[in-house]
């Protein structure tokens, strides 16, 4: 998890907790090196919005301020 992001993640995650479902990676570790193999991600940061049965919706990659990360939420939620 980029240090950047992270805390507009940890803020957004608990805004939203009871409808959407946050997952934070390292690409330093196992698990995230295969998520980032997976879902092809070659920049940190990168933010993947899917869908309950994986299918990827849109894929941000760089930084984003909180005020368009939340927007995007609403905006997918919404879908």
């Amino acid at each position: 998890m980029c240090k950047e992001i992270e805390p507009i993640v940890d803020e957004l995650s608990e805004k939203y907790q009871n409808e959407i479902d946050f997952k934070k990676l390292d690409v330093n570790n196992k698990e995230g090196q295969e998520a980032s193999s997976k879902y092809r991600v070659s920049f940190v940061p990168s933010i993947i919005f899917q869908k309950k049965d994986g299918e990827v919706k849109e894929k941000i990659v760089g930084s984003i301020s909180e005020k368009d990360f939340e927007k995007k939420i609403v905006e997918l939620k919404n879908s």
